[in-house]
């Protein structure tokens, strides 16, 4: 088992047992908690291992039909990007702002269509 496996079983039990409904606040505050852990393996060269665990937790399923298969794909693939930034700039911002970041741009742009 790999610690990011490991850690990221951590994180489901810790969500199912929290009260927080808000997943991706959830998530941000997974990464921040263990914070030296993913920064040494983006150091290392290992960030696809956090796309792996992104795509684990909110990924496509195998018994999903395919327009909802296409929408998880692309929800795992604009979250890893916010959090694969998210960890190169060092995790700077609280998880709950990247998290209300990420919602403000869901918001606009729903506006702009």
């Amino acid at each position: 088992m790999t610690i990011t496996h490991k850690i990221t079983k951590e994180w489901g039990t810790e969500y199912e047992n929290s009260e927080s409904p808000n997943i991706v606040a959830s998530l941000f505050g997974h990464y921040k908690k263990h914070k030296e852990s993913y920064l040494m393996l983006y150091r290392s060269g290992l960030s696809y291992l956090v796309l792996d665990n992104i795509k684990a937790v909110c990924g496509p399923k195998p018994d999903q039909e395919d327009l909802p298969a296409y929408f998880s794909a692309w929800f795992a693939g604009a979250l890893f990007g916010w959090i694969d930034e998210w960890i190169t700039l060092g995790m700077k911002q609280e998880p709950e702002e990247m998290a209300g970041l990420l919602e403000e741009m869901d918001r606009r742009s729903k506006a702009m269509s």
